[in-house]
C-alpha cells in the first residue's frame, strides 16, 4: 500500500513571488529538484514509514529573480491503519 503526501505554504509578506523552487528527497535517496507557481506539491507512491525531507523557497520577479531561505519540514509516512473489528 501506498501514500501522498501534500505539502503547502503562504506565499508571504515580504514581496511577490512569482515561483517556487521544491526539492525534496526520499529515504536516503538523491534531491529531486521541481518548480511550481502553486502552492501545493503532493508527492505520491510513498511507503509507510517512510521519511521525507521536503523544502521550498520563493523566487521573486525578473530580472532579480531574488530567492528566499529554504524552509523545510521532515515527516515519516504513517503505516496505514488497520480496521478493527469487534464483537457485540
Amino acid at each position: 500500500m501506498s501514500s501522498k503526501a501534500v505539502f503547502s505554504w503562504s506565499r508571504g509578506l515580504n514581496g511577490p513571488s512569482i515561483t517556487f523552487e521544491v526539492e525534496y528527497k526520499i529515504g536516503k535517496g538523491s534531491y529531486k529538484t521541481d518548480t511550481t507557481t502553486d502552492t501545493t506539491y503532493s508527492i505520491d507512491n510513498l511507503k509507510p514509514n517512510t521519511k521525507v525531507r521536503f523544502q521550498v523557497r520563493s523566487v521573486g520577479v525578473a530580472p532579480q529573480n531574488k530567492k528566499s531561505k529554504y524552509t523545510t519540514t521532515n515527516i515519516t509516512i504513517p503505516k496505514a491503519s488497520q480496521p478493527v473489528s469487534t464483537t457485540p
